[in-house]
């Protein structure tokens, strides 16, 4: 979330992975595909367009409060 509040822009979902890869590693045959999923189930993310990703207002507000 941290890396698309940063951003502050819509972010495909092959960029995320990349970004997050350096942190984290996503377990799964297909990495893409589990984050793709892991953002479709969340209500935290909103899709712009086809596998663009951007967070949701509501959540910016609340970690620029913190």
């Amino acid at each position: 979330m941290k890396i698309l509040s940063k951003k502050n822009e819509p972010m495909h979902v092959c960029d995320l992975l990349r970004q997050i890869s350096k942190y984290k590693k996503i377990k799964g045959k297909t990495p893409q595909n589990t984050l793709s999923s892991i953002l479709q189930r969340s209500t935290l993310f909103r899709r712009t367009t086809n596998g663009y990703v951007l967070v949701k207002l509501e959540y910016e507000k609340y970690c620029n409060f913190y």
